[in-house]
């Protein structure tokens, strides 16, 4: 019966399309226009009789889209209305009060669930959207809430890593992420409990279309993934969801955003095509949001790195200096008073009109004024008894020169 349905509307199981159609732009589509049909039927108030519509085929479906609205004549994509921007107004913490939930997301259109997930867990408002962490932050996980998703994925500190001159931490998503075992993972797979690892539903999002979301090439997936599919090679240097951040100010300088739509293949009866077919993921098509900064943008944030540290290194250069100072002063101090004790000390300075040269301890050969008789200065010098000039006699005592 499927089979003939299609054939009456001219169409195939299987169909080749661009990914630009298939992700965003959407490509004209029987069931689509079908419904579309149903509704502008229910918008009329009356009823379309769809019977009639299968008996005269496809063509009288496009006589009766032709003059619907762009974009709402029976087109389908996948990820139709998306493009990796959020349309709902979101509330966010700036970091005031509590720095460590800067960029955190509060409500969505005002409120702090969803309404998609069945659980709490899953459909709460949470995550940031990845771009910035709280700086300085040693935290070794990110929440990051994916708007086309409608869900949050957990990124765990995987390495350290540099982009340009900078030293960032690589936040990625793992094994757990998509782990039919992990409690964070199961809410969102209620509605498909048998979803191998490394898939999750995207169904709840697309009316219940059988749609799962996972790593390219199922990385990290089960081995039950690549039965019946050739062609898969999943490797982390190309298919892995990082986001490289830098710690002292948490910005978020290179990323890539990778994922992998999925439709579910099953024995559909009514469908000679699918007769033979088991339970098969089938791979529609991966993307990849590329995010990296700009080298002005990495020379901002190296300068904003580096400013404490010239601060510091200033400071301590001024402090060692200081202290260098101090030092040179003390001893230049401690230089000038021995100095001065020793001029002090000098017989010829401090009898500066007296010569006295200790000779056998008992006399000496000097000069002195003619104040007190004995010799005029400049005369020629005689040996004179201790006695006197007892001033000089108490100094050679306690001096030898």
């Amino acid at each position: 019966v499927g089979m003939m349905v299609l054939s009456s509307l001219n169409q195939e199981v299987f169909l080749t399309r661009s990914v630009r159609e298939l992700a965003f732009e959407g490509y004209p589509d029987v069931l689509m226009m079908l419904a579309a049909v149903a509704g502008k039927g229910n918008d009329a108030g009356g009823s379309v009789d769809v019977a009639s519509v299968l008996r005269t085929g496809y063509r009288t479906l496009v006589d009766m889209l032709k003059n619907q609205p762009e974009g709402a004549a029976g087109r389908f994509a996948y990820m139709a209305g998306r493009n990796d921007t959020f349309h709902e107004l979101l509330t966010m913490f700036t970091g005031e009060g509590d720095i460590s939930r800067i960029n955190y997301l509060d409500t969505v259109d005002g409120k702090r669930r969803l309404n998609i997930w069945p659980e709490e867990l899953c459909d709460q408002v949470r995550g940031s959207f990845g771009n910035v962490r709280p700086p300085l932050s040693t935290s070794n996980s990110e929440t990051v809430f994916i708007p086309d998703l409608k869900r949050t994925f957990d990124l765990h500190h995987v390495a350290d890593t540099k982009v340009g001159s900078l030293n960032t931490r690589r936040f990625a998503v793992t094994r757990d992420l998509f782990d039919k075992k992990s409690p964070d993972n199961a809410c969102y797979n209620a509605a498909r409990k048998n979803l191998p690892s490394g898939v999750s539903d995207f169904g709840p999002l697309q009316n219940g279309v059988p749609i799962v979301v996972s790593l390219p090439h199922f990385l990290y997936g089960s081995s039950s993934l690549f039965t019946g599919v050739d062609g898969l090679y999943p490797e982390k240097q190309q298919h892995l969801f990082y986001i490289d951040s830098e710690p002292a100010t948490g910005a978020s300088v290179s990323g890539r955003v990778r994922l992998q739509l999925n439709v579910l293949l099953e024995n559909a009866p009514g469908f000679t095509s699918f007769s033979e077919l088991g339970y098969t993921v089938l791979p529609l098509f991966w993307q990849e949001v590329v995010a990296e900064a700009q080298e002005h943008t990495l020379t901002r944030i190296r300068l904003a790195v580096l400013a404490p540290m010239l601060v510091r290194c200033t400071a301590i250069f001024l402090l060692v200096g200081s202290a260098i100072l101090a030092i040179v002063a003390v001893i230049s101090l401690f230089r000038s008073r021995r100095r001065r004790r020793r001029d002090v000390s000098d017989p010829s300075r401090m009898l500066r009109d007296k010569l006295a040269i200790y000779l056998d301890g008992g006399s000496f050969l000097g000069t002195r004024e003619n104040n007190n008789g004995l010799v005029k200065d400049g005369a020629s010098p005689v040996t004179l008894a201790a006695q006197d000039v007892p001033e000089a006699d108490a100094l050679l005592k306690s001096t030898a020169v």
